[in-house]
């Protein structure tokens, strides 16, 4: 299978690095991408609609994009390696098989295997759908129809697991139903100063284990490490330049 061999390969270690993880946590005891609670791994937790005061969005000097931190400062990784670090034990049948093979030990803060941890996403993901497909045939014929609603102005916060990590939404209505108010924060923007935490200390490790290495090989690395958080950034910024 494709987790058995990508078991085989060797996963470098000069990106392991301590990171506090970030994830929704389910409202029920199984591996699911919505919740009404964000957690640490530090065993923090918060409703999603204080999200505010946890996430602290904030402008850097060399970037036009928003960076993300928490209300101590510190940087966090959202995405499917925090998740698993969080939820792992909840998957079941191959996703959990899956899960063994690539962490036999457990998830480790290396931002490497977050590739790993998208794979075993992945089959849990299809294992997943089968059910969900089953569940709605099921529903086929019960008289199904949509909801009735009516127009009101009211404002509504929500929080949904994305591939890439926590997508946080917020939309304030006025009493014809028009959108007045919006505020979103994306995973890409959360993960941002992490990447760049991660970045540098990879230079200091590369450096320290290959004092002699080209600035080639060093491009290369790094650009693993952005890929592994999220592979938009590596199509949208074509570039990386390394200078000693």
């Amino acid at each position: 299978s494709k987790t058995k061999l990508a078991a085989t390969i060797e996963v470098p270690t000069w990106a392991a690095e301590p990171t506090v993880y970030m994830a929704l946590k389910p409202d029920f005891p199984a591996y699911r991408f919505r919740g009404s609670t964000i957690c640490t791994s530090r065993g923090e937790e918060f409703p999603v609609a204080a999200y505010r005061d946890v996430v602290r969005e904030f402008t850097v000097e060399h970037s036009h994009a928003k960076h993300s931190a928490l209300a101590s400062g510190e940087t966090y990784m959202t995405g499917a390696l925090a998740r698993l670090s969080l939820w792992g034990d909840r998957l079941v049948g191959n996703a959990r098989e899956a899960f063994q093979t690539l962490f036999p030990s457990g998830p480790q803060c290396n931002i490497l295997l977050n590739n790993w941890a998208q794979l075993v996403e992945i089959v849990h993901s299809l294992q997943r759908g089968v059910e969900i497909c089953d569940e709605l045939m099921e529903m086929v014929g019960e008289g199904q129809r949509p909801a009735d609603y009516e127009v009101r102005a009211g404002r509504g916060v929500a929080a949904v697991e994305v591939p890439r990590g926590i997508l946080f939404h917020e939309y304030e209505l006025d009493a014809e139903g028009r959108v007045v108010a919006a505020n979103v924060i994306t995973p890409t923007a959360q993960n941002l100063a992490n990447v760049e935490r991660d970045l540098r200390r990879a230079v200091e490790n590369l450096i320290a284990a290959r004092p002699a290495g080209g600035d080639a090989e060093m491009s290369l690395d790094l650009s693993m490490v952005a890929r592994a958080y999220d592979p938009c950034i590596s199509c949208s910024v074509h570039l990386l330049r390394v200078e000693r």
